[in-house]
């Protein structure tokens, strides 16, 4: 994973390293943008997303994303959890939708394609 959530990532530390951190983790890194980007993710707003400053947030065209995204869903008309899909998705693809917000982006970009289930599940538009 190229971005990841702050939380997801402090709890792949050792507890004794989690506890040294500071109480403020994402303000300590916003200090060293040479080192880490930092930003909160657009469809929820209470999500910290961190992610290597040097990464830079590829441009997709339409297809590309469209193609990318539908290879990753059921073919059977089942939704998948977004936070699943965003894991599933290729690298490139994931630090886009980390970038511009999962949700935003299939309701600004992909909707004729795909949709949004009134439980949150991204499925195949029939």
């Amino acid at each position: 994973m190229q971005a990841a959530e702050l939380e997801d990532f402090q709890l792949l530390l050792p507890k004794s390293i989690r506890d040294a951190l500071p109480k403020n983790l994402a303000d300590e890194l916003r200090r060293h943008p040479s080192y880490f980007a930092v930003w909160t993710y657009p469809d929820d707003e209470t999500m910290t997303i961190v992610q290597r400053a040097k990464l830079t947030t590829p441009q997709l065209s339409d297809t590309d994303l469209t193609k990318a995204v539908l290879n990753m869903l059921p073919a059977n008309g089942n939704g998948i959890d977004a936070d699943k899909l965003l894991r599933r998705v290729p690298l490139n693809v994931q630090r886009y939708l980390f970038r511009t917000g999962l949700k935003t982006t299939i309701k600004e970009r992909l909707s004729a394609y795909i949709e949004i289930t009134e439980t949150g599940q991204i499925r195949r538009k029939n």
